[in-house]
C-alpha cells in the first residue's frame, strides 16, 4: 500500500539526509542502482528513496516474465561517488516502484534520450553530461553496479581519508582501535594521496641580503598594499610605498584606484629630480598588474629606468617594500 503521511515525511526527511552527505545510523539501508540497457524504465524496490511520490497502478515484467505491480513513483537524487573520489549529485526522474524487484536499476536508454553520453573502459562505464561526469558503474562480476555515499563511504578507504580532512593514516588506525565499530576499511598497500604530498612539498628559502646601494636612488623598491576593508576620509583605498635602497627613506602616497600606480611613480621621479637632481636607476616590484601596465612600461624606457620583477610567489624577494607594509 501506499504509505502513510507521516511515514512519507519521515523517508524524504531520509533522502534529504542522503543529499546533504549526511550518514546517520537511522538512514534505511538499501541496495545500489545498476545500470542497465535492457530494461523498459528507472526502477527501485524502495518507496524511501522517491522524492515527489505519486501513486500509479499497472505492471510491468522481469526477464523471467514474472509480472510485477507497479505500486508509485517518484524523484530519487543519487550522490555518486566517483573514481578521484568527487561526489556527483544526479537527479533521476519518473523512477518507478516496483516492490518485488531485486535491486534498483538505472535505465541508459532513456537517458540517451535526455543527451547524456556512455564511455567505457576495462571495468568502468561513466555517464557523461558534455564534458561532466555524471556518474560512474563499476562491473561487481554479474552487472554495472552504481556506487553511492551510503554504500560505497563504507568500502572506500580514499573516500574517508579525504572527509576526515586529510587525515594522516596512524591517525585513522587510532580511531578505529578506538571506535571497532567503524565501517572504515583497512589503508591499502599502495594508497597515495597527490593532495597530502603536494601539501607536504616545500623549498629552499632565499637566501638574505645585507648589503645594501651606497648611492641614493640606484635602487628604488616599490608595493601597493591591498584594498582597505573601509575607505580612508579622502576615500582611498589603496597606498604605494617607493623606498630607496641606499638611504631607506620611504615615500608614501595614498591612491583611490590601482590606475594611479603610473602617476604617482611619475610625479615620485619628478620630485626627485627636483629635489635631488637625479632620477631613480632601477625599480624593483612584483609582478602586479598596476606595475606591468603599457604606459608604466613607456615611461621607463623613455627616462632609461630598469625595470625589475620579483619572481612569482616569492613576497621575500621584494623584502624591503614588503616588510614596511
Amino acid at each position: 500500500m501506499f504509505p502513510p503521511a507521516e511515514t512519507q515525511q519521515g523517508e524524504e526527511g531520509e533522502a534529504k539526509d542522503e543529499e546533504a552527505n549526511v550518514t546517520t545510523e537511522t538512514k534505511v539501508r538499501t541496495k545500489s542502482f545498476y545500470f542497465d540497457t535492457a530494461c523498459t524504465s528507472h526502477m527501485t524496490p524502495y518507496a524511501g528513496r522517491l522524492l515527489n511520490y505519486t501513486k500509479c497502478s499497472r505492471f510491468v515484467k522481469s526477464s523471467s516474465q514474472e509480472s510485477m505491480e507497479i505500486e508509485g513513483k517518484g524523484t530519487v537524487i543519487m550522490e555518486c561517488v566517483l573514481r578521484d573520489g568527487s561526489v556527483s549529485s544526479f537527479r533521476v526522474c519518473d523512477v518507478l516502484h516496483v516492490p518485488k524487484l531485486g535491486h534498483p536499476l538505472i535505465l541508459w536508454r532513456k537517458l540517451r534520450t535526455k543527451g547524456y553520453t556512455e564511455f567505457g573502459e576495462g571495468d568502468f562505464i561513466s555517464i557523461n553530461k558534455g564534458t561532466k561526469v555524471m556518474f560512474e558503474a563499476v562491473f561487481d562480476g554479474n552487472l554495472f553496479k552504481i556506487p553511492e555515499i551510503s554504500q560505497s563511504a563504507h568500502i572506500t578507504y580514499d573516500f574517508w581519508h579525504r572527509a576526515l580532512g586529510h587525515l594522516a593514516p596512524s591517525s585513522i588506525d587510532k580511531a578505529l582501535k578506538i571506535y571497532s565499530d567503524a565501517d572504515i576499511p583497512a589503508k591499502p598497500k599502495d594508497f597515495i594521496c597527490s593532495s597530502c604530498i603536494k601539501s607536504k612539498m616545500t623549498r629552499n628559502p632565499r637566501p638574505s641580503t645585507t648589503t645594501k646601494d651606497r648611492n641614493k636612488l640606484d635602487h628604488v623598491h616599490s608595493v601597493l598594499s591591498e584594498p582597505f576593508p573601509v575607505p580612508s576620509y579622502g576615500t582611498s583605498l589603496y597606498y604605494i610605498t617607493l623606498i630607496d635602497d641606499a638611504t631607506r627613506v620611504a615615500w608614501v602616497r595614498f591612491m583611490k584606484q590601482k590606475s594611479e600606480t603610473t602617476k604617482i611613480v611619475k610625479d615620485y621621479d619628478t620630485d626627485m629630480e627636483h629635489q635631488h637632481h637625479k632620477s631613480p636607476k632601477a625599480f624593483r616590484t612584483d609582478n602586479g598588474g598596476e606595475y606591468v601596465i603599457k604606459n608604466l612600461k613607456g615611461f621607463f624606457e623613455s627616462k632609461g629606468i630598469r625595470h625589475e620583477f620579483t619572481p612569482p610567489y616569492s613576497p621575500e624577494s621584494n623584502g624591503v617594500a614588503e616588510r614596511l607594509n
